[in-house]
């Protein structure tokens, strides 16, 4: 399994929620920047090439630029979140292998992050945009693992779900592997072989290689000292920080700062 991909979130143009009334409907016949939806409260529809979606809270629509689509409200309107930004290559989501239309209705933690988004956009700080766009690429990642989990029809009625969720919202934090099974329902032994089955990494790998992300993200955002991408991300402290970037990346972490 290929867990990261060089995509990145380039210019944040807009972050805004809208609401709109029960005959609301968006003829669009190429869209001029890629972003996100996030359906908040009521319902509607979406129509693309892949099909019609129906659309309610904890609905998500991932459109690149130049998509022709129709969206529309249901008979309660519709209220969502919509953003635009430049994704980094081009046709990115495709790269990915990623749908149109996502359900995270499962997921709310998805939403949370959509909310949190809009806040940083809305109250201007003088990193807003920066922070914006983290918080983005933050929830890029979640969908990632959310249409894996649902696309590679994970064996034994997803058991792998509840472990991955936790991993993916705690992975600056201690986690156990027995931890991770008793969330599964499975004993350590067969949670372990169970996860390198499907993953190809060890439930430790995994969570490692989020947090390497992440360290570079930071590290690249120039917002914070080497220290302090430690330990927001839960190292023990600098030297161990600095060695596990350097074993993974080949590089040190002041090479991501430049």
């Amino acid at each position: 399994m290929q867990l990261f991909h060089d995509i990145r979130i380039g210019k944040m143009s807009i972050i805004v929620q809208k609401k709109e009334k029960s005959n609301f409907i968006f003829n669009c016949i190429s869209r001029n920047f890629d972003g996100f939806i996030f359906i908040t409260d009521g319902d509607g529809f979406f129509i693309d090439a892949s099909g019609e979606h129906h659309l309610k809270k904890h609905s998500v629509m991932l459109l690149q630029a130049k998509h022709k689509y129709i969206f529309k409200g249901g008979k309660n309107g519709i209220t969502y979140i919509t953003t635009g930004f430049s994704l980094h290559p081009e046709g990115g989501f495709d790269e990915l292998g990623l749908p149109t239309y996502i359900d995270t209705e499962k997921h709310p933690y998805v939403l949370k992050q959509a909310e949190e988004m809009l806040n940083l956009w809305e109250n201007r700080s003088p990193f807003y945009i920066m922070e914006s766009r983290l918080k983005a690429e933050h929830i890029l990642i979640d969908l990632i693992n959310i249409c894996n989990n649902a696309s590679t029809g994970y064996e034994f009625g997803g058991r792998l779900s509840p472990a991955l969720t936790f991993i993916n919202q705690n992975y600056d934090k201690n986690i156990t592997n027995e931890q991770l099974a008793d969330l599964c329902d499975l004993s350590t032994t067969h949670f372990r072989r169970l996860f390198k089955e499907q993953m190809k990494l060890s439930p430790m790998q995994y969570r490692e290689n989020i947090r390497i992300h992440w360290a570079i993200k930071l590290l690249e955002s120039q917002m914070f000292t080497i220290s302090e991408v430690a330990e927001k991300l839960g190292y023990s402290d600098i030297y161990h920080f600095s060695k596990v970037i350097k074993r993974h990346t080949g590089n040190p972490p002041s090479f991501y700062k430049k």
